[in-house]
């Protein structure tokens, strides 16, 4: 039976043949029930995505677990986690696992800081015995970018069905729990619509038993190819009990796979704050003055982390709020009705935010000088003045409804 895209799939111990024959053992019972609460029973919607689950524990309770929540208006967290060994203290330590993670998450967008903390949580409560893998990542629906972080996990892979091409998520990391001060690395990618991405336990390699990572790779993508994600993990689910029924098979499987959808609405306002379609273009919607500097901030973040300098951020920060009040106040007439729509992106040469307003426009070459005495008292006139003087370029759309500010990079810039 095939189950709906966003359903998670969940197979319970019963279903599986090779399950431990304690189960009536009280205390498994009630271990497997709370474990069980704790798996997605519906995962996450969104018209940007579909995606589909698969938990099939080996024994009456599992160290594997998993979990897609939202967890901003368009950010959604994926986390796959593996704790090593097996039976009831394996199944303990991923309950403690789980409750940290989640604990961290709330505070946290970085996959990076996130297992790092949970790194300490464990080392200090639990010590050296156990220790467990881990996949973290954030899908931000602003621009398509998965951030993510590989810690001794084994590595999810990225199906781009347009032009045949894979990818591994590797980073640079070790196992969770084991080592005090260990390492972590966090990285980015952008997904495009109809990319695949399947994150994993090892369970799901055994089961298949590929022989090696490349034939591995073949037969998931061969699952993929004219499929959507439940009927993909149909098909996975029926390789995994034949392969429980061909050859002793004692590891717990988890998997998510998510595939992207086409966004035509993402693709019109890049198209009219002047970007190609093609362009990742963070956008964001500004409704009221509150909103002005959580926007701004992000601009700034995204410059920082692509090592823009002081000089190059401050002039951004004096500049882009001038632009989005303007937007709101003489643009929209202060009218909370109309949005401002804001999309920039961050190259290592240069930083690019258009900002589009639903008003008529206006003419920026009629603007009077605030600098000479006589238009001193006038209001209008000093954000375009301040934006030509801190920025690289200033660019308007014919009808002046859209302005686009251009930083490059302190590297970049001409003296």
């Amino acid at each position: 039976m095939s189950t709906p895209d966003n359903e998670a799939v969940n197979f319970t111990t019963p279903e599986n043949p090779h399950s431990m024959k304690a189960d009536n053992n009280a205390d498994l019972i009630i271990a497997r029930k709370i474990q069980q609460a704790m798996i997605p029973r519906i995962l996450p919607e969104s018209d940007r995505f579909t995606m589909a689950s698969l938990y099939l524990p080996s024994s009456a309770v599992s160290g594997d677990q998993f979990d897609a929540i939202q967890t901003d208006e368009k950010i959604y967290t994926f986390l796959l986690f593996d704790v090593a060994g097996n039976g009831v203290s394996s199944a303990l330590l991923s309950s403690l696992a789980r409750v940290y993670f989640a604990t961290h998450l709330r505070n946290n967008k970085s996959p990076k800081t996130i297992i790092e903390h949970v790194n300490t949580d464990l080392t200090k409560t639990i010590g050296e015995k156990f220790h467990l893998t881990a996949f973290l990542a954030f899908l931000d629906l602003h621009d398509n970018r998965l951030t993510y972080c590989n810690a001794g996990h084994p590595f999810p892979i990225l199906y781009r069905s347009g032009s045949g091409s894979t990818a591994v998520l590797k980073t640079e990391g070790t196992i969770v729990g084991f080592f005090e001060n260990a390492y972590y690395e966090e990285q980015s990618i952008f997904l495009e619509p109809d990319d695949w991405l399947f994150m994993f336990t090892d369970g799901v390699f055994q089961a298949l038993n590929p022989g090696s990572w490349d034939t591995f790779e073949k037969t998931i993508i061969n699952l993929m190819e004219s499929s959507s994600p439940s009927s993909f993990i149909s098909a996975l689910k029926a390789r995994c009990i034949a392969a429980q029924k061909s050859f002793l098979f004692e590891d717990d499987v988890a998997a998510l796979a998510l595939r992207m959808e086409p966004d035509s609405t993402s693709v019109t306002l890049k198209e009219m704050l002047g970007f190609h379609p093609n362009n990742h273009v963070y956008i964001q919607i500004v409704r009221n003055y509150y909103d002005v500097d959580k926007t701004v901030g992000t601009v700034l973040a995204a410059m920082d982390r692509a090592g823009y300098g002081d000089d190059s951020v401050r002039r951004m920060k004096i500049s882009l709020p001038e632009i989005i009040i303007n937007a709101i106040y003489h643009g929209n007439k202060k009218d909370l009705f109309k949005k401002v729509v804001v999309g920039h992106m961050v190259t290592p040469g240069e930083a690019r935010v258009s900002i589009l307003d639903e008003g008529d426009g206006f003419d920026p070459y009629s603007i009077p000088d605030p600098t000479l005495e006589k238009n001193l008292m006038k209001e209008n006139g000093r954000g375009v003045y301040i934006t030509r003087y801190y920025c690289d370029k200033v660019e308007w759309n014919e009808s002046g409804n859209r302005t686009t500010l251009v930083v490059v990079s302190n590297n970049n810039r001409k003296a």
